[in-house]
């Protein structure tokens, strides 16, 4: 559920799964206003719907309307997967879940690293949760407006105070020298603006990594200028797929996703994203 909803692909994530392993199940699309949520999450209760992904702009607001939080998603205070226990309804976020699981089957490391994070929204807020729990040596915060990158720090300090925070605008973000792992958490490259990128430096390199929430398109404009730069990059769709798995584990109460490739899923996914750049 969200809006705007129409750019999504859970629903390709998500049916190929149930294709897959021959559920008897369907996943759609619900374009929903903030007076929707109370009947969705009564849809829930009765059985009409048997659990929902939550997207922009209704991550904070559904919240008051579940029976209780996971504790991650009580620490980042927003949910993405609402999944029902008995007649209780339960929030969840796998956003820090998918990004930490990304991260790990590409290899890569977070701690002792300097980080630069685009972006002071609920991506971001997620993603620097993953990163805390990885212990950085800092984080820098990038936004358009200062006070909510300014918010961002401070919220990080309150978990771990021996990670140096810093924040800045997204103007300067070209100007912080000190820093080995940036991450978009913004939308600027998503499809149909692909052409937008939130950062340029002239001084990256092979030291550098590049990583991408956004996964539509596979490679995005900020992706793309940092590979000719020499910079190591990742997307954002590994981060998508695991989170999209997380939930699925949350719904059915048991393991789905170590039944899945997600390697098969992937090469699925990168074509019909690719379709719908061309289209």
């Amino acid at each position: 559920i969200g809006n705007p909803i129409e750019h999504s692909s859970s629903p390709a994530l998500h049916n190929w799964v149930f294709r897959e392993l021959g559920i008897d199940a369907d996943y759609g699309k619900i374009k929903a206003r903030n007076e929707d949520l109370k009947k969705i999450t009564t849809s829930l209760k009765t059985g009409k719907l048997n659990g929902i992904n939550v997207t922009l702009p209704h991550k904070q607001t559904i919240v008051p309307l579940l029976d209780e939080l996971d504790h991650h998603a009580q620490a980042i205070g927003a949910v993405n997967c609402v999944a029902k226990t008995g007649n209780q309804l339960k929030g969840y976020n796998t956003d820090w879940l998918g990004f930490t699981k990304a991260l790990e089957e590409n290899g890569i490391t977070i701690q002792g690293k300097d980080c630069l994070i685009l972006g002071a929204g609920g991506v971001a807020r997620a993603v620097a949760y993953a990163a805390i729990q990885s212990e950085p040596t800092s984080i820098t915060i990038a936004n358009r407006t200062r006070q909510k990158a300014d918010s961002l720090a401070s919220w990080i300090n309150s978990f771990n105070s021996k990670i140096k925070t810093n924040s800045i605008t997204l103007e300067e973000a070209d100007t912080v020298t000190k820093v080995q792992i940036v991450i978009n958490c913004t939308s600027l490259g998503m499809n149909p603006h692909s052409y937008t990128s939130p950062f340029t430096s002239h001084d990256l390199g092979q030291y550098h990594l590049l990583v991408d929430t956004v996964y539509s398109p596979p490679v995005t404009r900020f992706l793309s200028d940092g590979r000719s730069a020499g910079a190591r990059t990742m997307g954002g769709l590994d981060m998508f797929i695991y989170q999209g798995l997380a939930s699925l584990d949350l719904w059915f109460a048991k393991p789905i996703s170590q039944q899945i490739n997600v390697r098969s899923i992937s090469k699925y996914l990168k074509e019909k994203l690719m379709e719908t750049s061309l289209s």
